[in-house]
């Protein structure tokens, strides 16, 4: 699946604050949750950083 960065900005600027937008967007297979059913912001970290690298 291809996710066009851009366009994706685009749109969420249409619907948010400037300050909100995202400023990075990194496309995954799936989302991690943890047991609780929330997004695992450890996880979300991790593979961030691997990026970054």
């Amino acid at each position: 699946m291809s996710v066009d960065s851009a366009a994706l900005v685009a749109h969420c600027r249409t619907q948010l604050a400037g300050y909100k937008l995202p400023r990075k967007i990194v496309a995954v297979d799936e989302v991690r949750r943890s047991p609780s059913g929330r997004p695992d912001y450890r996880w979300a970290r991790e593979v961030l950083a691997a990026v970054r690298n």
